[in-house]
C-alpha cells in the first residue's frame, strides 16, 4: 500500500466550501458527457466550452477548476472544508478537502 501521507500532510489554506457547491455539481453533472464539470465566473459548467452545456451559479467558486464530479460529490455527506489549490507530492495540483476527523484528496485534472 502507498503512504498517502506526503500528500495529506502537507501544508494547504482551506476555506469553507462555497455554499451551493454541491448543489451547483448536482444540477449539472448529468449533462457532463466526461463526468468532468469546470468552474469559470464564479459558476460551474458541464463543458469548457463557452455556452454548450448547462451551468450554476456558485458565487465563491475559483475559476479555471477542472474535477470529477462523481469523486467530489463522494465528499458531499461530510465535507466542510477545501483548499482548492494544495498540492500533492511533486507539486501536482489537487483539492483537498476535510471534515470532522476525515480528510481526502482529489487529483486536479488540466487540460
Amino acid at each position: 500500500m502507498a503512504d498517502v501521507r506526503p500528500i495529506l500532510d502537507r501544508k494547504c489554506a482551506a476555506n469553507p466550501l462555497p455554499p451551493d457547491f454541491f448543489k451547483a455539481i448536482g444540477a449539472i453533472e448529468k449533462f457532463s458527457s466526461t463526468g468532468l464539470l469546470y468552474s469559470r465566473n464564479e459558476s460551474l459548467h458541464s463543458h469548457p466550452q463557452e455556452g454548450v452545456g448547462a451551468s450554476f451559479e456558485c458565487p465563491g467558486v475559483p475559476p479555471n477548476l477542472i474535477f470529477s464530479a462523481r469523486q467530489m460529490g463522494l465528499t458531499k455527506a461530510w465535507a466542510e472544508t477545501i483548499d482548492f489549490f494544495a498540492k500533492g507530492s511533486n507539486e501536482i495540483p489537487c483539492f483537498k478537502i476535510f471534515g470532522k476527523n476525515i480528510r481526502a484528496v482529489i487529483a486536479g485534472i488540466s487540460e
